[in-house]
């Protein structure tokens, strides 16, 4: 088996995980040669949004797969190398990562104080 059927038959069976997340192709690029420097695999996948016809600027979306065998250290390297912000986290089986869970919460939270605040609010005016 070449290379080029390896890689093929790796990515038919989902065996990559996504490590790093951002806007910019560069970047990415920038990242997965980060990783093929430290001896890792590491593929790059995204689009970018055609700027002209937006009003804003949009760069678009752009992720560094690697192989789910080392996905683990691919993690820690970005982190090392001041990627952390951009560092995807796997999502555990059981649930919910902490990120996930830090959002639901805050989001909760931010629910109640308003009730909170109609709440006093609608009795004051009453």
């Amino acid at each position: 088996m070449d290379g080029t059927e390896e890689r093929d038959h790796d990515e038919a069976i989902g065996a990559w995980e996504q490590v790093w997340q951002g806007t910019s192709e560069s970047a990415a690029e920038i990242v997965a040669g980060r990783l093929h420097a430290e001896g890792l695999r590491a593929n790059v996948r995204g689009h970018s949004f055609q700027q002209r016809t937006m009003p804003f600027t949009m760069q678009g979306a752009w992720a560094v797969y690697a192989p789910v065998a080392s996905a683990g250290l691919a993690r820690d390297i970005l982190r090392a190398h001041g990627e952390a912000s951009n560092v995807i986290e796997p999502e555990p089986d059981h649930g919910l990562t902490r990120g996930q869970r830090d959002t639901i919460r805050f989001v909760v939270i931010g629910l109640l104080a308003l009730a909170i605040v109609g709440v006093v609010a609608a009795i004051r005016g009453s």
